[in-house]
């Protein structure tokens, strides 16, 4: 009876935590525009973030037969993590929640329960993308020209959301509605991608973009076959863009995204961060200068918050060679385990994440953050499906033994 008691408070618990998830999925890219809403002085997505780190917690200690997992280490981290936290406690540093969290969400995903539907959290980012283009359209006109949006809409999510459409594992079933959210989840990805400006994104989406046309150009060239929807397509696509492409604010955004490309990929800010933060970490080599506000004489010779745009650099300065070698750790078995699995996804989400990296606002920046969700369910379903057709396998076998001694 207990048994059963415990089987239904960790489903009610799973299902609280996945709707957190995919809250979490959706608001997180606009949290910049959503600022001005706040429960006891801090944002909507501080207390969704605290909800998910907590029910992790509370899954992990109901199931613990099902949170056994070794992808990324992620009882290292957390235990090297702590230490740090009790030691620049220890001498009276105060933390920025914002870092703190963001670390601990890394250690959460990695925990992430198998039991997530993949089809809810696809779905998740198709809506978060889609909402993140309305906004993106709505603050990118609303000054009567074209302006960007990058510091209110985080351009992140469109390269997940594209990475998912082009190569998420589908193993579910597919509806109508899925298909809708899907294609026009596509079209939201080039809005932001346009409004964001990102020179650094629209790379990547290209490259994407390449990478799925010359798997599908392979596929055609193994089966001899063409789906007539692939067909039609690109034509289709083309006409589009040339009709969109009439238009004065489109002309007018071309524009404005084309001047960003006149210093090539350089940006003189990030680039002055990325020396202060080796400057950082040359001064406190083992645990780093701690978690908290760091200030700096920018290149323009004001004083600036050091936002830790490059990740490699930042998690060095904050936490020294000891954080550093554990998310090596950490990052190198996901990668082992993608690589094992030949998991293509994985891999692409990984490169992705750690092209990313180089140049996003925080040791781990939300949105991309919450690129670890699709990509650890990804590896845990290929694990599962693979068990599965093991165990259907076995089955088989003994009843064909049985057949046979029966004959």
């Amino acid at each position: 009876m207990s048994n059963q008691i415990c089987k239904k408070k960790l489903s009610a618990v799973h299902a609280i935590y996945e709707w957190l998830l995919c809250l979490y999925i959706i608001i997180i890219p606009i949290i910049n525009t959503l600022n001005s809403i706040s429960i006891l002085g801090y944002g909507i997505h501080i207390w969704i973030i605290l909800l998910l780190l907590l029910t992790t917690l509370i899954i992990n200690i109901i199931d613990t037969a099902g949170s056994k997992s070794r992808i990324g280490y992620p009882l290292v981290v957390l235990a090297i993590f702590s230490l740090e936290i009790i030691l620049q406690r220890v001498r009276g540093e105060v933390f920025e929640i914002g870092l703190l969290l963001s670390v601990f969400l890394y250690i959460a995903f990695l925990k992430i329960p198998q039991q997530v539907s993949v089809k809810k959290i696809y779905l998740s980012f198709y809506i978060s993308v889609i909402i993140a283009a309305i906004c993106s359209i709505f603050l990118g006109l609303s000054f009567g020209e074209v302006s960007r949006t990058a510091t209110k809409v985080d351009g992140s999510i469109s390269i997940i959301a594209a990475l998912i459409i082009f190569f998420g594992e589908e193993s579910f079933n597919k509806t109508s509605t899925y298909e809708f959210f899907k294609k026009v989840a596509m079209g939201a990805c080039f809005v932001v991608i346009a409004f964001g400006m990102s020179r650094s994104r629209l790379l990547i989406l290209i490259t994407l973009i390449f990478i799925k046309l010359l798997l599908m150009v392979k596929k055609i060239i193994a089966t001899g076959r063409i789906k007539v929807i692939g067909l039609i397509s690109f034509p289709i696509f083309v006409i589009i863009l040339v009709v969109i492409s009439q238009f004065e604010v489109t002309k007018n955004l071309f524009d404005a995204f084309l001047s960003r490309f006149e210093n090539g990929l350089q940006s003189l800010g990030r680039t002055d961060e990325i020396e202060v933060g080796i400057q950082f970490f040359v001064d406190n080599p083992i645990f780093g200068v701690g978690w908290g506000e760091l200030l700096f004489v920018d290149y323009q010779n004001y004083l600036s918050n050091y936002y830790n745009h490059c990740m490699y650099i930042a998690i060095l300065a904050r936490g020294g060679i000891i954080m550093a070698i554990t998310f090596l750790i950490s990052l190198c078995s996901i990668v082992k385990k993608a690589v094992k699995q030949k998991n293509l996804f994985c891999l692409i989400a990984l490169l992705i994440f750690f092209a990313l990296a180089y140049g996003n606002a925080g040791i781990f920046n939300y949105t991309i953050c919450g690129m670890f969700i699709p990509l650890i369910l990804n590896l845990r379903m290929k694990k599962t499906s693979i068990t599965t057709k093991l165990d259907k396998f076995e089955v088989l076998n003994e009843n064909c033994k049985k057949d046979f001694s029966i004959n």
